[in-house]
């Protein structure tokens, strides 16, 4: 009796035990389950982050890429005056104005506040083209003029600081090297220096407080970005990184104008700051 007790009480002991072990491997295979279901939300949100931060990059992008453009097309006409043209293009196009208000709902904290710094930055930017019209001297020069003098490439790019050239520097293989860059101010002001002065009126230039304007806006940007708690060693950190370097830049521009006119060097250094920074902001996201 007492064998056949012991054999049964080891069967239900083994019993026990076969389901505790179930219960585990249930509890093991439950506990993976969920493992694999977070490992699904974390992709999925980490793939969501991504997306957002690349469309982000994108619309900045292309706002600092059409003003470049707009810039690199209307070039001073004189030595002494920038071109009437670049803030009429600036002002009025449709399209770089919905560029400066992109219509993106960002639900990450990083996307969302360097959208937030970028439109207010752009929305200032261009109330400082549209706010300020162009300035015609009366034809008999009475008010007088901006003083006329050659500019020099390579004394007014490198005026502008280190930070523009770094930014093409260290660029990589998708963004044109100094040296070609260089060249093609060199060609831009060659053609302005060509072109002589305008000392008799008669021709639309642009607002002089376009500057004061713009040296404003970047400074409000600044601020903005100064609340952004962004790591500066993650990927957005580049992004940001360069939004600073650009709105750093645009406060060393002159903002005191000899004359009516903005400065021909203003709308030249304004032109390499926009230049450089869409095309840095272009890879910044995949930067290792």
């Amino acid at each position: 009796m007492r064998c056949t007790a012991s054999i049964s009480s080891l069967q239900n002991r083994y019993d026990s035990l076969l389901g505790e072990r179930t219960i585990l491997e249930n509890q093991i295979k439950s506990i993976n389950d969920e493992k694999k279901a977070l490992q699904i939300i974390n992709d999925s949100l980490a793939k969501k982050y991504r997306a957002e931060i690349i469309r982000t990059n994108n619309s900045i992008v292309d706002y600092f890429s059409a003003i470049a453009e707009v810039a690199r097309n209307y070039p001073p006409p004189f030595k002494n005056a920038a071109n009437g043209n670049f803030r009429n293009t600036i002002a009025n196009s449709v399209d770089i104005n919905n560029l400066a208000d992109p219509k993106i709902i960002s639900a990450t904290i990083d996307a969302k506040c360097l959208l937030d710094v970028f439109k207010a930055f752009a929305q200032e930017n261009q109330k400082a083209f549209i706010s300020r019209p162009n300035y015609r001297l009366p034809h008999n020069g009475c008010c007088g003029s901006n003083a006329c003098y050659d500019l020099n490439a390579v004394e007014i790019l490198l005026s502008v600081g280190n930070d523009i050239v770094e930014l093409f520097a260290t660029g990589g293989t998708d963004v044109p090297t100094w040296a070609q860059t260089a060249g093609d101010f060199a060609g831009i002001y060659q053609q302005v220096n060509s072109q002589g002065c305008n000392n008799r009126g008669g021709a639309e230039n642009a607002n002089g407080f376009i500057a004061l304007d713009v040296n404003n806006a970047a400074k409000m940007a600044l601020d903005k970005l100064d609340n952004c708690y962004i790591n500066d060693s993650s990927q957005v950190g580049k992004i940001e990184s360069v939004l600073r370097d650009c709105f750093r830049q645009l406060l060393t521009l002159d903002t005191a104008n000899e004359g009516p006119w903005l400065k021909p060097e203003w709308e030249l250094k304004y032109y390499a700051i926009m230049k450089a920074t869409s095309e840095k902001l272009a890879i910044a996201y995949t930067w290792n």
